[in-house]
């Protein structure tokens, strides 16, 4: 089971992005819109197999929070919704730190299970070797550009209600 661990950085202050951040991670876990059709991007660019091009495959997510009130960070589950046995499933945590009082670190860390057993094994330490890393990467920069615009946005509603209250 290999191990993955990514970071990403928002740059606004933890306290608003933490809320947001479990806000996003229910709303995909519930298939509420615009998560309906959640789906990880596998690409084969510079990959040594003959396809081109990428594949989307519809996960399905887990995003529960794990420890503390409120919760500091988010256990993390995601598989194929069908066809799982072709692909990896991947079981850890997400989590954002502060780094300062104006910037948020997002970390995933955790394992994956390449399908197919030994076979499977050997094909994603060579042929497909970094697919699910990159797969996770990109999950990882739509979350934390999702977890962005929602702040930005309550700060927008929130600037609009001061504005026309005066």
């Amino acid at each position: 089971m290999p191990d993955i661990e990514i970071y990403d950085q928002i740059e606004l202050p933890y306290a608003l992005v933490r809320p947001a951040m479990q806000q996003t991670l229910e709303a995909m876990a519930e298939n509420r819109p615009p998560y309906e059709k959640l789906a990880l991007t596998i690409d084969f660019t510079g990959l040594h197999v003959p396809a081109t091009g990428s594949v989307s495959v519809r996960v399905h997510l887990d995003g529960n929070p794990t420890t503390g009130e409120p919760p500091s960070q988010f256990a993390l589950s995601v598989e194929a919704e069908s066809l799982g046995g072709l692909f990896p499933r991947f079981e850890g945590f997400v989590a954002p730190n502060p780094l300062g009082a104006s910037c948020t670190e997002l970390w995933l860390q955790g394992r994956y299970d390449p399908p197919l057993g030994p076979l499977g094994s050997a094909v994603d330490a060579t042929v497909m070797h970094g697919v699910a890393k990159r797969s996770l990467e990109g999950f990882l920069h739509r979350l934390t550009a999702d977890v962005t615009d929602s702040v930005k946005r309550e700060q927008a509603k929130e600037a609009r209600a001061h504005f026309f209250t005066r």
